[in-house]
């Protein structure tokens, strides 16, 4: 087997998803690279199907814990060691100074639904439904379509769930909240492209599943506000950074003036706090998380160690200092900074070979 050496530290390798018969020819120089991306995948997705139910019974039963309210009662440190795990490194980016104001109520919402015996409701803003441009050179390059990034935050979604249940055996119910409202305000984006990547991701829950721990809020299909609103009533920004304006070209999947890019941030920052307000109604006091946050919200990481938002681009791979290879968010901006390589895999097909090599096995271990 080869080595990884040096040369792979300054590329960054873009995960291109496409149908068996999509696949291009492969360079002999990514083989490697490739499989220890199927690796990864294998393992991740081999949790996400197989691991935790039984285990999980098992440990539940081992510590004691029943779903009767005087059970659980009766243990006081159910409460405490849920929290540990929510805000552990492994699902919160964030020191804990910066959400220590989230802790009383977050303790109280838990605790509600400790006393009433149900799975606690957790809610996660994953975006508007669709995925940024990563190159903003080709015109209509943003996409709809899933990719290994809302995998690994299926993974860890199950991880949660998992340590969870091993503590309180209602365990959590998650829910993904689309903002497709917003998308098409803010940058004209098609409500029906947009559903059509809220059915696609809603599929891939079920395929792996998860529909029992996961399911989704879509915007549009509860609180269609943009007829309430014109679109003038926004108050225009006199400036903005350059970043912005990068970042505003990355979810047109196009260049556009600064004229432009001033226009939609105003039309975001205006319609951000409609859809807040709006969802927050349907939601109720319950525990809400952003993927990335600057002003001390609740986070949880999308992806292991991630620390972004996976719409923002595509999620991909790096090679670490230890050449072992971790996810990372590719996006326009990394693109120009790395050499970026593009690795094609047919996710649909890993999954169900992974699903119909657990059947063979357990049908060959009963005869």
């Amino acid at each position: 087997m080869n080595e990884l050496n040096n040369k792979h530290y300054e590329c960054i390798y873009e995960i291109i998803c496409v149908n068996q018969h999509e696949m291009p020819n492969v360079n002999v120089d990514k083989l490697y690279i490739k499989d220890q991306i199927l690796d990864y995948l294998k393992e991740k997705i081999n949790y996400i199907l197989f691991i935790g139910n039984e285990k999980t019974e098992i440990v539940t039963k081992k510590l004691g814990i029943s779903n009767g309210n005087e059970d659980i009662n009766k243990n006081l440190k159910v409460l405490d060691k849920i929290v540990r795990i929510l805000f552990s490194r492994d699902f919160n980016y964030q020191s804990m100074k910066s959400i220590k104001h989230h802790i009383n109520r977050v303790n109280n919402i838990i605790t509600r639904h400790i006393v009433n015996c149900e799975p606690i409701p957790l809610y996660i803003d994953l975006g508007g439904g669709y995925h940024a441009s990563t190159d903003i050179e080709h015109e209509g390059s943003i996409s709809f379509d899933i990719n290994i990034g809302e995998v690994l935050l299926l993974y860890q979604i199950k991880k949660l769930y998992n340590r969870i249940k091993m503590i309180y055996s209602p365990a959590i119910k998650f829910t993904i909240v689309i903002d497709n409202i917003v998308a098409n305000f803010v940058n004209d984006i098609s409500i029906d492209k947009t559903l059509s990547y809220c059915n696609k991701l809603m599929e891939l829950i079920k395929i792996l599943g998860m529909d029992d721990i996961v399911n989704m809020l879509i915007e549009s299909e509860h609180c269609n506000w943009i007829f309430e609103y014109k679109k003038n009533e926004y108050k225009k920004k006199d400036l903005v950074e350059f970043k912005e304006y990068l970042n505003v070209m990355r979810f047109l999947g196009r260049n556009c003036s600064l004229e432009e890019a001033v226009d939609r941030i105003s039309r975001y920052e205006f319609a951000i706090r409609i859809s807040d307000n709006k969802l927050n109604l349907l939601i109720g006091d319950e525990i809400r998380f952003v993927q990335r946050s600057n002003s001390g919200q609740l986070t949880f990481r999308s992806f292991p160690g991630g620390a972004a938002r996976i719409q923002c681009g595509s999620v991909g791979f790096r090679v670490n200092e230890r050449n072992k290879i971790v996810p990372i968010l590719i996006t326009y901006e990394s693109r120009e900074k790395y050499c970026c390589k593009q690795v094609y895999i047919d996710l649909m097909d890993l999954i169900y070979e992974l699903k119909n090599n657990y059947i063979k096995q357990h049908i060959t271990v009963s005869l």
